[in-house]
């Protein structure tokens, strides 16, 4: 027989309803009568009915498309204006925004790099706006840390580049994309691959990039492991000496500043060297690599937020996820077929 909410009130000694609201982590029950309640319905293996649990959400979420629930979109980057451009920022919004008005909310842009602000003047702001679902945009720097008044916030981030809290997060599946890009490079004859990066772009993404390329370089013969180029910001006479001494017949990149060396340098792309991307962005074109699909990393922030809010999840998780967006591959023109 299942196990019955009346089974499991008598033994916890609360109410039907309190131990009913307990079970969907509503906000108004303490949070130890929560935890004693779930605790005795897992030993007892009380399982909720999935096709009630979701009537209850579509109940719950009966939005007016006039009052919109409204998400925040926390930026922290150092110009607003930024959000309008068609780089990763940008990008990240677009999806988010798609994603919000598809499920029916309405997806505001806030600033937290603005003049004054403080983490807790954020949180009055998204207080008394009523907003409880938050995205943490992608920051400029790595390693960055949000201060807002998390246990009121259903919240997730975009990539790696806030270390602290730890939160939900929509990331590139960045290892995936480097492997696939290492075999489409040695499935066109590419023998010396040289791959050139930002070290802080390395951190960005969990160093999943150098750490793809390294396990792909155990696998070449030796005389063809060439050593990674990692800069602290992009000059070229490091760039050029490197290519000199090395010999690449292919470089890989985390950005395009290396391939307008290579046209400096009267190296002709692809005929004399190939070069490719990790990190391909829509102004690009003519680049090839892989397309991170950014707008959908927006999308499933949004996705990790409602689900919280349908949940009535509020406050850092104890088990943060990550949810893994692939990437495709742009053909672009800058490799041999």
């Amino acid at each position: 027989m299942p196990v019955t909410l009346e089974e499991i009130a008598r033994i916890s000694g609360f109410s039907k309803a309190t131990v009913s609201l307990a079970l969907r982590n509503q906000p108004a029950i303490r949070k130890s009568t929560r935890q004693k309640i779930h605790r005795i319905a897992q030993e007892l293996g009380y399982r909720p009915n999935p096709l009630v649990a979701a009537h209850m959400a579509h109940i719950q979420r009966g939005f007016q498309p006039e009052k919109k629930t409204t998400l925040a979109f926390v930026s922290r980057y150092r110009n607003l204006s930024e959000l309008y451009d068609k780089g990763l920022l940008g990008l990240c919004y677009e999806g988010a925004r798609s994603r919000s008005d598809a499920l029916g909310f309405k997806l505001d842009r806030f600033w937290s790099a603005e003049p004054g602000m403080t983490g807790k003047r954020m949180s009055e702001i998204l207080r008394n706006r009523g907003i409880k679902g938050v995205v943490i945009s992608p920051t400029v720097e790595p390693e960055s840390i949000v201060d807002l008044d998390w246990q009121h916030l259903s919240a997730s981030t975009i990539g790696y580049t806030i270390k602290s809290p730890e939160m939900h997060r929509a990331c590139h599946n960045n290892y995936q994309s480097i492997q696939k890009v290492l075999a489409i490079l040695t499935q066109r004859k590419y023998g010396r691959i040289g791959f050139v990066a930002l070290k802080r772009n390395l951190i960005r993404v969990n160093n999943f990039w150098s750490a793809g390329f390294l396990d792909y370089q155990r696998t070449r013969p030796e005389n063809n492991r060439i050593p990674m180029l990692l800069m602290d910001e992009w000059t070229s006479p490091p760039f050029t000496k490197w290519l000199n001494t090395h010999t690449p017949d292919v470089i890989l990149s985390t950005d395009a500043e290396p391939y307008q060396w290579l046209r400096e340098l009267n190296v002709r792309v692809p005929q004399d060297m190939g070069f490719a991307t990790v990190f391909w962005l829509p102004q690009w074109k003519h680049l090839s690599g892989i397309d991170q699909n950014i707008e959908q990393l927006g999308s499933a922030a949004i996705d990790l937020v409602v689900s919280q809010l349908y949940r009535n999840e509020t406050g850092l998780p104890d088990q943060p996820k990550s949810l893994l967006v692939p990437g495709t591959w742009h053909e672009g023109n800058t490799l041999r077929s």
